[in-house]
């Protein structure tokens, strides 16, 4: 995964949550290669990748549903290809 390719600009992406899709935004923290995650022009937190034996893993120490990390890593993953 290249975190630089699209470094600083903003991107939106879609999930599903509670049955319903979300427009969420993403843009890339150049200074700790952290995801900031927007809903709207709220902060929902940051999400990084870790990549170990079984692949990547998606993680947050913000308050975002394990379920809901791991679609939004998805989804950056996708946007990243």
């Amino acid at each position: 995964m290249d975190v630089e390719t699209n470094a600083m600009e903003p991107f939106e992406i879609t999930v599903l949550t509670g049955g319903r899709e979300e427009q969420l935004v993403v843009l890339v923290d150049p200074n700790d290669s952290k995801y900031q995650v927007f809903e709207e022009q709220s902060f929902l937190g940051k999400i990084w990748a870790d990549i170990d034996e079984v692949g990547i893993i998606w993680s947050s120490a913000d308050l975002i549903a394990p379920e809901l990390v791991q679609q939004i890593g998805e989804q950056i993953e996708i946007y990243d290809q």
